[in-house]
């Protein structure tokens, strides 16, 4: 390897590069671009709102697939303020298909954005029983990291 100078404190260099660095490079590059597709193009670049938004149609759709897309791995639930109800995708999974067994959707009545941040009063009926929440979502990298509800 050759040293081709100084940027800052960092350094470049040349590597030769056969059939073996070729692979690994190949490999490395299949990497990054399954890691890249792990998130939806789509949501990666949506605001905030727009994800909390999407969330709500697959909730109405009753699609659990598409809406466990839109939460982070390490997704954190949350009984307002820090209650903690379950985290991981694992536990979403549960959650809503029992939830979206029943006839179950939720309107929007009021929705603020704040930064990273959606807040929503929602009205969420369950088989003809209506209840209100309130529901703060913080949102980073086009996916749900955490949700507080407030019953």
């Amino acid at each position: 390897m050759r040293d081709m100078g100084r940027a800052g404190k960092m350094r470049f260099r040349i590597i030769p590069t056969g059939e073996s660095m070729s692979k690994k490079i190949l490999l490395l590059m299949l990497a990054l671009t399954v890691h890249a597709q792990s998130t939806p193009m789509a949501t990666r670049n949506s605001t905030p709102l727009d994800i909390v938004n999407l969330r709500m149609q697959h909730y109405n759709d009753h699609q659990v697939d598409a809406l466990l897309t839109l939460y982070d791995d390490d997704i954190r639930v949350y009984e307002y303020p820090d209650r903690l109800q379950g985290t991981g995708k694992a536990h979403m999974r549960r959650v809503m298909e029992e939830t979206l067994k029943d006839s179950t959707d939720v309107t929007i009545s009021h929705q603020l954005e704040n930064g990273r941040y959606v807040i929503n009063e929602e009205n969420v009926s369950y088989g003809g029983k209506a209840r209100r929440y309130i529901s703060i979502y913080e949102v980073s990298d086009g996916l749900i990291r955490s949700v507080r509800f407030i019953r």
